[in-house]
C-alpha cells in the first residue's frame, strides 16, 4: 500500500488545477510536462480515476532520483509539512530511487499494490509501446483518459490521509542524489483526496 501512494503522487494532478514548472536547471531539463488532467477533481479512494498526460523526455536519463515535498493545506490556507514516514518513501522524502519504484510495486508488497503496479505498467505500455525502465530514452509520452482503479487504503493510512484533505505537492527530479540545489525536472501542484471512513482495505 505504501508504494501505491508513492506511484499515485508521482503521476497525478487535480483536474482543472494548474501546475507550475519549477525546474531550476531549465537549460538542462530532462523531463517536461505539457499537460496533466485527472477526473474527478477530488480523488475518492477506493474508486476510479481517469488520467491524461502529455509530456516529453528531452534526453536520455540513466539514473533518476526524486525529492518530494508534501504539505497538508488547512481550511485557513496554512500549510503543514507531511514528514517522510520511515523507509516507505511516502511523505516529504528525498532521494527516492525512481528507477526502482515500478519494480518494487510489481514485486508484490501486497495484492493491491501489485494490481496498481500492473495498471501503471499497462498505461505506459499503451502510451509508449513498452514498460518504463532505466535508462529512459528521449520520447513523447501521451496518455489519453486512462482509467485506473484505486483500492481501499488500510485503517492506518486512512487515519493519516483522510477523511478529506488538500495536499500541496512539489516533485523535483534529479540525476545525482548528492545534488541538493539543482534539478532537471520539477512540478508543483495541489490534489484533493477523499477517503470515506467505511472504506478500509
Amino acid at each position: 500500500m505504501l508504494r501505491i501512494i508513492v506511484a499515485i503522487l508521482c503521476v497525478v494532478v487535480a483536474h482543472a488545477i494548474p501546475f507550475t514548472d519549477c525546474a531550476t536547471d531549465k537549460a538542462n531539463t530532462a523531463f517536461t510536462v505539457h499537460s496533466l488532467d485527472i477526473i474527478p477533481a477530488t480523488i475518492i479512494v477506493p474508486g476510479d480515476i481517469h488520467f491524461s498526460l502529455n509530456a516529453t523526455v528531452n534526453r536520455r536519463i540513466d539514473s533518476l532520483f526524486i525529492d518530494v515535498a508534501i504539505h497538508i493545506v488547512t481550511k485557513s490556507g496554512y500549510e503543514i509539512n507531511f514528514p517522510c514516514i520511515g523507509d516507505t518513501n511516502f511523505g516529504s522524502c528525498n532521494n527516492i530511487d525512481a528507477c526502482s519504484i515500478m519494480t518494487d510495486i510489481l514485486s508484490g508488497y501486497s495484492v493491491s499494490s501489485t494490481n496498481v503496479g500492473q495498471q501503471l505498467d499497462q498505461m505506459f505500455i499503451a502510451a509508449l509501446g513498452h514498460s518504463v525502465q532505466c535508462p529512459i530514452s528521449p520520447e513523447e509520452v501521451v496518455v489519453q483518459n486512462f482509467k485506473m482503479t484505486l483500492p481501499p487504503f488500510s485503517y492506518v493510512w486512512n487515519q493519516l490521509l483522510g477523511p478529506e484533505r488538500t495536499y500541496h505537492i512539489k516533485i523535483m527530479i534529479k540525476e545525482d542524489p548528492t545534488d541538493k540545489d539543482n534539478n532537471v525536472g520539477c512540478i508543483d501542484f495541489r490534489i484533493s483526496l477523499s477517503i470515506p471512513s467505511n472504506n478500509v482495505g
